[in-house]
């Protein structure tokens, strides 16, 4: 598996298709595909947890309010790299979260 540089011009792009492919398959009914798509999501995050873009992409599969499973994962993987965000960040993404909390709060299924 070959590492994308975060310096080339379509990281952002390449990044951002990446995750909404694996947020999809961690969906669907197989459990081997969902299996796959976490390690896959698993392998990202853990390379590149320090990247603002992948912090941003988790916070509007978040904010989305989407379907149960892939909210948990990705609430689970936010959480992980919550220390690793930014200080100047931080205030700016619990403002952000927190209107999202109270969505989820209010949802009717379990999560």
């Amino acid at each position: 598996m070959q590492i994308i540089e975060r310096k080339q011009d379509n990281f952002n792009n390449y990044l951002k298709q990446s995750l909404g492919i694996l947020f999809t398959l961690i969906d669907h009914a197989d459990v081997d595909v969902q299996n796959a798509a976490i390690d896959s999501l698993d392998r990202i995050c853990i390379t590149y947890k320090d990247s603002l873009r992948l912090q941003i992409e988790l916070y509007e599969i978040i904010s989305g309010n989407g379907a149960k499973r892939p909210l948990l994962i990705a609430l689970k993987k936010f959480s992980e790299i919550c220390p690793h965000i930014r200080p100047l960040k931080q205030r700016a993404f619990a403002l952000k979260l927190f209107p999202c909390f109270v969505k989820l709060c209010k949802r009717e299924d379990v999560l």
